[in-house]
């Protein structure tokens, strides 16, 4: 449950927008005053900071007309600009571990900084991500679950988000399983990937799993209306939801290499080892721990 919290904390520097969890902290809670909540409801919720979306069978004049009855009077809020994208570099690779109460297995993660999803390489990552880790075929499963067999599955995927973004490689291991030979398997996966490299048709399979997700992401009137406020409110237009889904259609071999080489070939990273209490001897080697303020559990007891 800890782990987003370690990952951002250690990956984006303080006084970046994405150095605490949108979540925030059980002590902000309950230090905040009435004054705080309502400047903060002030400031951000307008309608002008807002995507309403209405999707179904309707009237498009009687709904008009409603939302200006039931929405017109509320006042705007002030205009507080989009923000913009603020990437980082990692001056060293960070690796850190914590004890988890509930844990059963030792779980790792790998974060590389990238780019926001507005960025011209966010849709190669996004295939990047594909490549590594999806299907049997994919390197990293076939290193870790495979030959290795030290975990029962494994993970890559791109985390482009609206300012910056990350791109992770995740796996659960056994219960024994020491995370160092996890990470180790996976750097092995990284050079499988480089000298074996991937053709034409590998790149084709993902982009039509990619597409089919995506028409089934919208095949829904519900969905349909989450995707376009979406886009509406991180691309501007709700019509950038056919022009992503192009860009990534659009990407080609050269630009998954070229991702590659700029995000992750040689670059620092933060790992995280996420193991049961009490099995520090299973996280990998040269990992800190980081301190975590954990709320006290305690029985509720009825008076």
């Amino acid at each position: 449950g800890h782990e987003n919290y370690v990952i951002v904390k250690n990956i984006y520097p303080t006084g970046h927008p994405y150095n605490w969890t949108t979540i925030g902290e059980l002590e902000d809670l309950q230090n905040a005053t009435l004054k705080d909540v309502r400047s903060f409801y002030e400031n951000w919720y307008g309608p002008n900071n807002a995507t309403m979306v209405i999707a179904g069978d309707i009237n498009k004049r009687d709904v008009k007309s409603l939302v200006e009855k039931y929405f017109g009077e509320i006042k705007p809020g002030p205009d507080n600009g989009d923000p913009e994208p603020q990437h980082v570099d990692l001056k060293e690779t960070k690796k850190v571990y914590h004890e988890d109460n509930f844990a059963r297995s030792p779980r790792l993660m790998m974060a590389f900084p990238t780019v926001d999803q507005r960025h011209f390489d966010a849709p190669a990552l996004e295939l990047l991500g594909q490549l590594l880790g999806d299907g049997k075929k994919a390197p990293l499963y076939k290193m870790i679950v495979e030959d290795r067999k030290l975990a029962p599955n494994v993970s890559a995927y791109s985390n482009t988000q609206e300012i910056a973004g990350t791109f992770h490689i995740v796996t659960t291991g056994f219960p024994n399983t020491n995370l160092t030979d996890i990470e180790l398997a996976i750097k092995e996966s990284f050079l499988k990937f480089e000298s074996t490299g991937f053709n034409k048709k590998d790149l084709e399979r993902l982009k039509a799993k990619y597409e089919t997700g995506f028409y089934q992401g919208i095949s829904s009137v519900l969905w349909k209306g989450f995707q376009l406020a979406r886009y509406n409110e991180y691309f501007g237009t709700p019509d950038a939801i056919s022009e992503e889904l192009q860009k990534v259609l659009d990407v080609n071999m050269s630009d998954i290499k070229r991702v590659y080489q700029k995000y992750i070939k040689d670059q620092n990273y933060v790992l995280t080892s996420f193991v049961p209490r009490g099995k520090v001897d299973l996280v990998a080697e040269g990992s800190k721990l980081f301190p975590i303020n954990e709320e006290k559990i305690v029985k509720n007891v009825k008076k």
